[in-house]
C-alpha cells in the first residue's frame, strides 16, 4: 500500500526569500513551515544543502545559545492513529532537542508527545505515535541548543498507521537461519539474549 505523506513540503526543497551567501544556507525560510526564533534572531535557522535525500534539508545551527522551533500545522485529519518522523542529525549538547507533536487530542489540546533528538553524525530516523481525536496535529521540531550545537533535519513524514511501513533493522530477526544468524546465548543473563 501506498503512503499518503501528510506533511506539506516534507523534503523542504520548496523554497522562499532570497538566497544568501553564509556558509551551508541556502535559503532562509521553507514554503509552508513557520518558524519561531528566541529573540526574533532567525539567523540560526534555515534550509541548508545538506539533505538525506533530495538538495535540500533544514538546519538549527547555534551561534550562541538560543531556542527556536520549525512548526506546520496539518488539519483534515480522520480520527485514528497516526506516525510522525523525520530524518535527523545532531551534533548533541543541547539542552532539548525533539520532534514533537501537539493539539492532536480534542480532550487535552495542550497535550504533546515527543521522541527527543540525540547525537547521532549520520542520518537517523526518529518517530512518534498519537492517536488523533481533533482532526489536526501540529508539528514541530524543537531546539533548545547551546553554543556549537547544530541539528539538520529531513524527510519529514505523517501517515495514517494503517499506511506506515516499518522495517526490522534485526539481524535475521525471525530465526530462519539454523546457525551463524546472529544471536548467542548470553553468558551473563541466563535465558537471554543479545545482538552481536
Amino acid at each position: 500500500k501506498k503512503q499518503t505523506n501528510l506533511v506539506n513540503n516534507p523534503g523542504f526543497e520548496v523554497m522562499e526569500a532570497a538566497q544568501t551567501k553564509a556558509p551551508k544556507k541556502v535559503f532562509d525560510y521553507a514554503v509552508n513551515w513557520d518558524i519561531w526564533a528566541e529573540n526574533d534572531d532567525n539567523t540560526q535557522l534555515f534550509v541548508t544543502d545538506t539533505a538525506r535525500n533530495g538538495s535540500y534539508g533544514f538546519a538549527f545551527v547555534n551561534t550562541a545559545k538560543h531556542a527556536s522551533s520549525l512548526t506546520q500545522y496539518v488539519t483534515g485529519l480522520k480520527k485514528g492513529s497516526y506516525v510522525l518522523s523525520a530524518y535527523v542529525r545532531s551534533s548533541g549538547g543541547q539542552e532539548d532537542a525533539a520532534l514533537l507533536a501537539k493539539g492532536y487530542d480534542k480532550e487535552n489540546p495542550a497535550g504533546q508527545s515527543g521522541a527527543k533528538i540525540l547525537k547521532s553524525g549520520i542520518w537517523t530516523r526518529v518517530e512518534l505515535e498519537f492517536e488523533v481525536t481533533s482532526g489536526q496535529v501540529q508539528i514541530s521540531l524543537w531546539n533548545a541548543g547551546n553554543e556549537g550545537n547544530w541539528i539538520v533535519i529531513d524527510q519529514v513524514e505523517l501517515v495514517a498507521k494503517d499506511d506506515a511501513t516499518y522495517t526490522n533493522l534485526l539481524k535475521n530477526g525471525s530465526f530462519e537461519q539454523a546457525e551463524g544468524g546472529q544471536w548467542n546465548d548470553s553468558s551473563f543473563i541466563d535465558g537471554i539474549l543479545s545482538i552481536v
